[in-house]
């Protein structure tokens, strides 16, 4: 039998449809006028789930605007492709920085996962440190 992953809110099963969200704008002059009408438009195509592909989005206004509209966040970390890039030289400051984005945006009842990779999976190390981490946060 294969493995898959059943999300639920408030004990109901959802069927998560929404895409990915990149970077907000590469010099960070990012604003509520600026996010506003991309989130508009997830929630008018029916999305209920926003991708916030390899960590993209740091800014507190986007999660505002998530649990707003009603948009679960799929957050990702900061690893992409697996076999395409380096895994961290440095595991411990890998963790310390997750330690300090889910601190900052953990209250938001938009934030449903927490994933360690783009694509594929944490080494087996890092896997296991951040496992503990997420559940001890």
């Amino acid at each position: 039998m294969k493995e898959y992953m059943v999300i639920k809110v408030n004990g109901q099963r959802i069927f998560c449809k929404g895409g990915n969200w990149g970077m907000d704008d590469g010099m960070k002059r990012v604003s509520r006028e600026r996010l506003e009408p991309a989130l508009k438009l997830h929630k008018n195509m029916n999305y209920n789930m926003i991708r916030n592909w390899t960590g993209e989005s740091t800014e507190e206004v986007f999660y505002e605007l998530c649990d707003e509209y009603g948009m679960l966040v799929m957050n990702d970390f900061w690893l992409s492709t697996d076999g395409f890039n380096l895994n961290p030289l440095d595991n411990c400051l890998f963790v310390r920085n997750v330690t300090e984005t889910v601190r900052r945006f953990r209250n938001h009842p938009s934030i449903a996962l927490w994933c360690a990779r783009n694509e594929g999976f944490a080494t087996n190390e890092l896997e296991y440190m951040l496992a503990a981490t997420l559940a001890k946060e």
